[in-house]
């Protein structure tokens, strides 16, 4: 599978060059609207890359006196949260009566080249949220690839953990998130953000249009994106009614190596044609101190 002008054409396979790798993630990326406005991508150029962040979490000014050195370094940490791509494996079959009816010739390289990208990118977002990789490999050949945000911040004994029960109202929810974040990162609600799933977002929505306010029916007709207390809250297709993710914009991060491989292998008998696609993956946080983690009991 070779690239060319961010299309696959199905002459050709092997690795991609880093500017067609470029591409095809960029292409991934700008499909996927959660990936492209609320995480920060990045190319993993060894086997493992740190996460750099340099957080301010005290204050740091201190009186000046003549002729006194200042000895200690205050306020200032650097997290070193991981990213360690995993090779996945992307395949599809793409028949010939598919392509006669759904795509036009002159743009089939493209068009498949977007479908790769597109499903690629959503899998990773799914896996990077929902990841487990103790999870038994033959039930589980998905989700046990590598371990996700949630289970990452689970175990994460600096993330900020607060429970909510089934019944329990949106609002109620989502104010108990909010004061459980750190003063340190609270305060900016244009840099804060909620990631839950579509039954509680839509369970939030609800809520306001009982309210019978400008507001509340402007949400219900999707005028506006909803908020709570001046903060964003985003949906996220495959996370979990169980869970809700309180932290800062581009928090997230997607890793993903420099190695990745197309191949297409023509199945003349099947009148189809193979597509796979390898690539090395991860997804992780930048500061566990700026996510608080709301679990359902």
């Amino acid at each position: 599978m070779k690239y060319k002008k961010n299309a696959i054409t199905t002459s050709t396979g092997g690795q991609l060059s880093p500017e067609e790798l470029s591409s095809f993630i960029e292409s991934g990326v700008q499909q996927t609207n959660f990936i492209a406005e609320e995480c920060q991508v990045l190319e993993v150029t060894a086997s493992q890359m740190n996460i750099d962040v340099l957080e301010v979490s005290e204050r740091l000014l201190r009186k000046g006196v003549e002729g006194t050195e200042f000895t200690t370094k205050s306020g200032i940490s650097l997290p070193r949260r991981t990213l360690t791509p995993v090779e996945v494996v992307l395949y599809y079959q793409i028949t010939d009566k598919f392509l006669r009816r759904n795509i036009s010739r002159e743009k089939a390289a493209q068009l498949i080249n977007d479908m790769f990208a597109k499903r690629f990118m959503n899998d990773v977002l799914d896996l990077g949220i929902n990841g487990d990789d103790d999870l038994d490999t033959g039930a589980e050949p998905f989700l046990s690839i590598l371990d996700g945000v949630i289970k990452e911040a689970d175990n994460d004994a600096d993330v900020n953990d607060e429970a909510f029960t089934e019944n329990d109202e949106m609002t109620d929810v989502l104010a108990k998130l909010v004061d459980k974040m750190p003063n340190d990162f609270s305060g900016d609600e244009d840099k804060l953000r909620f990631y839950l799933s579509p039954a509680n977002y839509r369970k939030y929505l609800r809520e306001l249009k009982t309210r019978n306010t400008e507001l509340g029916d402007k949400a219900s007709m999707g005028v506006v994106p909803l908020y709570f207390e001046g903060i964003k809250l985003v949906k996220i297709n495959r996370m979990p009614d169980t869970k809700i993710i309180h932290t800062l914009t581009k928090n997230l991060a997607v890793g993903y190596g420099l190695r990745m491989t197309a191949e297409t292998q023509r199945q003349a008998k099947l009148r189809a044609t193979d597509y796979v696609v390898t690539a090395e993956v991860d997804m992780d946080y930048a500061i566990s101190k700026a996510i608080v983690l709301g679990t359902r009991n």
